[in-house]
């Protein structure tokens, strides 16, 4: 079996409107640390915010700076920008169209001039599709034609691999282990991990009979049923207008219908999207969180004591995933693997605060990652695994 080499690097979000000129974002984030750069699309560089002009100086003054200070860009990645949006998934064609042409593929051709990888998500289900599940699986087919289209544009001039983020909610797919599999199956395009992503999937866990039965009661507890339908069966037997078992038996024939909009446990494992998915993920995406939110924070000591992301059981699941059999239709295990420290800090936060904590976050996963492009066997905390 072949293992990745595996490199830390920290996306310059964390620059968004305070250190916005690519020498500045490159010299704070160099005093870091490290030496590979994720460059998202809010820090001053997306195609629907500039013009044609700005990027093409955009990419000569990012190599120049790099250059200069010893730095590498590593991966170009979507924003808010565009998450924003149901973009690819819009039922208008024109917007679609709108999207590909004049984001997706202008800043696939902007990573091919700084021959580094790109990723992105661009798109979302709106409810009147979820309500439908014949409806769902063609926006499922539609969204993956599309995305073909970028896969292919990808492949004609870049070398690197393209990469759509996983997400945590039934509109946002893929958001479940199954589903994203199925993506990279169809697609050929590989997932970004994100260590913070899985703190929704526990919310859309299919209730269990006796769990309806409650829901149907005066003041019960709010359950995910699904659909508008079975949610207002709850509504009508809580007020007596229908049988409750009947609701209930009602309900659950209508979850049968809509397995689409239900997790797994194992879904909102960190560890088992690592087992099953992390050999088909070129780019990590290291946030701590306590489970209850993706908010992004910072590897401190105080945040790290209350956090659930271990970067010894994340590293040691990886191992895992890249142990199995390459599996057949899907693409080639990742030669390499970015871990990125994507770390939101909020307009209020003192420049000199967010330069700390970024720092404290490198030199946390330093010590699980002490060198860029070792093999992720070779690791110190996964020699004994050998």
């Amino acid at each position: 079996m072949a293992f990745p080499k595996v490199y830390l690097a920290v996306d310059n979000v964390s620059a968004s409107k305070r250190w916005t000129a690519p020498n500045d974002w490159i010299q704070m984030i160099r005093d870091t640390g490290v030496s590979y750069i994720e460059a998202s699309a809010d820090t001053e560089c997306d195609p629907l915010y500039t013009t044609p002009s700005y990027i093409k100086d955009w990419v000569k003054e990012v190599k120049r700076s790099c250059a200069q200070n010893g730095m590498n860009l590593s991966n170009l990645y979507s924003g808010h920008g565009t998450y924003a949006t149901i973009g690819l998934a819009h039922s208008d064609n024109r917007i679609r169209e709108h999207i590909l042409e004049n984001w997706i593929k202008p800043y696939i051709d902007m990573a091919a001039e700084l021959d580094v990888g790109v990723g992105f998500y661009c798109h979302a289900f709106p409810d009147n599709v979820l309500q439908n599940r014949d409806a769902y699986g063609d926006e499922i087919k539609r969204l993956e034609n599309i995305m073909g289209e970028a896969r292919d544009y990808a492949s004609a001039i870049c070398n690197k691999p393209i990469s759509l983020e996983q997400m945590y909610s039934p509109h946002q797919y893929p958001w479940t282990i199954e589903t994203s599999l199925d993506f990279i199956r169809n697609t050929g395009i590989y997932i970004t991990l994100d260590t913070g992503h899985q703190v929704g999937q526990k919310k859309f866990l299919r209730p269990t009979s006796d769990e309806i039965r409650e829901a149907c009661m005066p003041g019960g507890r709010y359950v995910w049923t699904g659909t508008a339908y079975s949610s207002s069966l709850i509504k009508r037997a809580c007020l007596g207008e229908i049988n409750k078992d009947e609701a209930v038996h009602r309900i659950e024939e209508d979850m049968d219908g809509n397995p689409h909009l239900f997790s797994s446990e194992i879904d909102s494992d960190l560890y088992q999207w690592a087992r099953e998915v992390g050999c088909y993920s070129p780019i990590i995406h290291l946030q701590q969180t306590d489970g209850s939110s993706s908010s992004h924070w910072s590897f401190t000591e105080e945040n790290n004591n209350k956090g659930i992301v271990d970067p010894v059981k994340l590293l040691k699941s990886l191992f895992q995933s890249y142990q199995q059999a390459e599996r057949t239709g899907m693409p080639a295990h990742c030669k390499e693997i970015t871990f990125t420290l994507e770390l939101f800090y909020n307009s209020m936060q003192y420049p000199s605060h967010i330069c700390s904590q970024l720092s404290q976050s490198v030199d946390y996963w330093r010590k699980f990652i002490p060198e860029d492009g070792m093999y992720l066997d070779q690791l110190p905390c996964l020699l004994q695994l050998k």
